[in-house]
């Protein structure tokens, strides 16, 4: 009876060919019996075991005396492999190595506690995986005694291996695994089947058969199984004496297998509970994890380093990490140099690091990685190496993509790519408060281009689009590091510069006009286009309206002078251009300053702490900036004139104006009390004209009113009068005098 197969002569790899088969199958003969290993075991464990393993046989006795049950298994596994062994015809060198490596195969559990080897009940999953590590251990032990060995080493470490590969704690499959190995692994599922050491409940020799069976191609090698099969189904008689001969005739220390030998002595590392719970973290985790020793030999890569890198553990650990092996990169997609590795930097450093980088993929595409270094250094202070994670950064790159986007959407101009006027509204606050708490100067540029509507009727709306392309494109290339561009609105452009004062603002603005007027556009047929500037600097008393308003006086004034020119304005209303000359003359004003019951007309009393001197001063400002005129002036009372062409909510020059006429009267409230002590304005500000179909009256009289409010620095009061109800007048005479010289 032959078993078919394709095995080579190798006996470690396939059976040895008997004389009647042919090359490639196993010959088993008519009649082969399996010894009864339970009565050998029995009766002359020590013997045997003396006989087989000599002078190693104090392993096999401690294995004894840990556990009786256990060692008793190991015979009678490596007697049933030896008549298996036997009966195809092994040469005596390798069935010697077989014997030896079954017998020893469970050595290892001489490192499980007795509570998980005695145990009655079945086995919590925790339990188990500590039972599995008897594999590691006991190639420990065996690499003491058999070092230089390493045939009989593989096939007893290797037992548990699965054929289909599939065991988590071994690497090979197929027939990768060591003849020998697959061989026991049967006759061990089998005896422990049939002679069950925690339970009792033990299999029938059929129903252990049944369940090979449904295992073969999975966890055993089928056609081995099938063999076991075979032999156990024949006459199993005519071997026992043979067995108990061949064991026992080495008795009286004349031992047939000498190969033991002192190895090497490698620390024995049992993985205990802790352990099996960190390895399972390790290999679930999401980001790839290595672990390197000091000298950067990489000793741990996790499943996650394999998904990424596309590089298994097996042949990665051992090796130096150097950023060659995974093509690393730095976030400009550098190329980073061996001598130049990060994570030996900072193991030399001692410190931890940081940054995103690039590797290699599995499919050979560059991957972003958040590269994170973190040394490892003991309460000696001594270094052991360092742990490197890679988390994968390619959605967090897509993420903050995606934001950006966002970000440039919600605060660009489509069209000019600079910030919008949502942005400059928002940059403009911050950067007024941040300069009054400091101190600092800062300066408003807005700026136009000159007739912008004659360039869209000459050349068309898409040649005024890009010119509007062009000029944006010489703000954003001539303003400072920090500084903000943006359009304002149609062809209206504004700068925003932090710590700069009003000469620098200027001289910036004369930059942007001489090299605009003298560059030549494609889209206007090698025409050159003008602008004019307005520039005003922050003063202690501004706000981000204040300082827009006056910049756009200045624009205004440019625009009036002649056009492409720049004009700064201060907020004190003097040297500045086109400036008024206030007049005491109203005999030819046709409405009556002193009526106040105007349908439209709104009254309200404004108090400032500030001396009176600068309430002048900025009723100064406030006349020059509105270019107001001065209808009349006394000790009581100042009443001006102001053109809507000149509020805030008049932003084009060719509208026509809605004038306001604004009565304006002093009071100084507790006199003699420096505590209580302040200035009272009653205001009383109107429109001429009380309809007008492109006005709400009363909102734009409000609006003025806040203006005012907002130069005096003053808040809505309502004043408290003598006893006599009569307002005891401040001496403001002189500073209103000075006002109009």
């Amino acid at each position: 009876m032959s078993l078919p197969g394709q095995y080579p002569v190798d006996p470690l790899t396939a059976p040895a060919v008997g004389s009647g088969g042919t090359s490639g199958d196993v010959t088993v003969p008519s009649l082969v019996g399996v010894a009864d290993p339970t009565r050998l075991a029995r009766n002359a464990s020590h013997s045997l075991a003396t006989a087989r393993l000599g002078i190693a046989s104090s392993l096999y006795m401690a294995l004894r005396a840990k556990n009786a049950a256990v060692a008793d298994h190991s015979l009678r596994v490596a007697l049933i492999c030896s008549a298996w062994s036997s009966a195809a015809t092994l040469p005596e060198e390798q069935r010697d190595l077989l014997e030896i490596a079954a017998l020893l195969h469970d050595i290892g559990k001489i490192g499980v506690p007795d509570s998980i080897l005695t145990k009655r009940l079945a086995l919590l999953p925790h339990e188990t995986s500590i039972l599995e590590q008897h594999h590691l251990i006991g190639r420990q032990i065996l690499a003491g005694c058999c070092g230089d060995n390493k045939p009989l080493m593989d096939i007893a470490s290797n037992v548990g291996a699965w054929y289909d590969g599939s065991h988590p704690l071994f690497h090979l499959s197929g027939d990768e695994i060591p003849f020998g190995a697959r061989l026991i692994a049967i006759v061990d599922a089998f005896d422990a089947a049939t002679n069950d050491l925690r339970a009792g409940a033990c299999m029938t020799r059929d129903e252990a058969i049944s369940t090979l069976r449904k295992a073969a191609g999975s966890r055993f090698d089928p056609l081995l199984v099938e063999f076991f099969v075979r032999i156990q189904n024949t006459n199993m008689i005519r071997l026992d004496k043979e067995i108990a001969s061949r064991w026992l005739n080495n008795l009286g220390g004349k031992t047939s297998y000498v190969a033991w030998k002192p190895g090497e002595i490698k620390p024995l590392v049992v993985e205990s509970h802790e352990t099996l719970f960190h390895r399972k973290l390790l290999d679930n985790m999401h980001d790839g994890v290595i672990f390197i020793d000091a000298k950067g030999i990489i000793l741990q890569w996790n499943r996650s380093a394999e998904r990424l890198t596309g590089l298994s553990a097996g042949p990665t650990v051992g090796k130096t990490f150097v950023p060659s092996l995974i093509n690393l990169r730095d976030d400009q997609g550098a190329v980073i140099h061996d001598s130049n590795c990060p994570v030996l930097k900072a193991i030399a450093m001692r410190v931890q690091s940081l940054s995103r980088m690039y590797i290699r993929g599995r499919g050979g595409g560059p991957i972003a990685v958040n590269l994170h270094v973190c040394p490892i250094i003991d309460s000696d202070s001594e270094t052991w190496g360092a742990t490197v994670v890679l988390a994968d950064a390619s959605s967090e790159i897509h993420l903050e993509e995606r934001v950006q986007s966002l970000h440039e959407k919600a605060t660009r101009d489509p069209l000019t790519r600079v910030s919008n006027r949502a942005e400059f509204d928002r940059v403009l606050a911050l950067t007024v408060q941040n300069h009054l708490e400091g101190g600092r100067p800062c300066s408003l540029i807005i700026c136009d281009i000159d007739r912008f509507k004659s360039i869209n009727d000459t050349f068309g709306h898409q040649a005024g689009d890009e010119a509007l392309v062009s000029f944006a494109a010489i703000l954003a290339k001539s303003c400072r590091q920090g500084d903000l561009v943006a359009r304002y609105g149609g062809e209206e452009f504004v700068m925003v510069c932090g710590d700069c004062d009003a000469k620098g603002a200027v001289e910036l603005a004369e930059k942007v006009r001489a090299e605009l007027s003298q560059t030549p556009l494609s889209e206007l047929k090698g025409r050159c286009i003008t602008a004019s500037f307005g520039v005003a600097e922050l003063q202690n008393s501004d706000n981000p309206e204040a300082i827009l308003r006056r910049a756009d006086h200045a624009l205004l004034h440019a625009k009036e002078s002649g056009r492409n020119r720049v004009i700064y304005q201060d907020g004190r209303g003097g040297k500045s251009p086109q400036r008024q000359t206030a007049s005491t003359s109203f005999n030819w004003w046709p409405w009556n300053t002193k009526k106040t019951n105007s349908p439209n007309s709104e009254e309200r009393y404004l108090t400032t702490n500030v001396p009176i001197d600068v309430v002048a001063e900025k009723l100064r400002g406030f006349v020059d900036d509105h270019k107001a005129t001065v209808i009349e002036v006394n000790p009581q009372r100042l009443v001006v004139r102001i053109s809507s062409r000149e509020t805030i909510q008049q932003r084009r020059y060719n509208d026509r104006p809605v004038p306001f006429l604004m009565e304006l009267t002093f009071y100084e409230d507790a006199p003699d009390d420096p505590a209580r002590r302040a200035t009272v304005v009653r205001v009383v500000a109107s429109p001429v004209r009380g309809r007008d179909r492109r006005w709400d009256p009363v909102t734009a009289t409000r609006q003025l009113l806040n203006t005012l409010r907002s130069y005096l620095m003053a808040q809505d009061f309502q004043p408290q009068f003598n006893n006599d109800g009569t307002p005891q007048l401040t001496s403001i005479e002189d500073a209103l005098r000075a006002f109009l010289n």
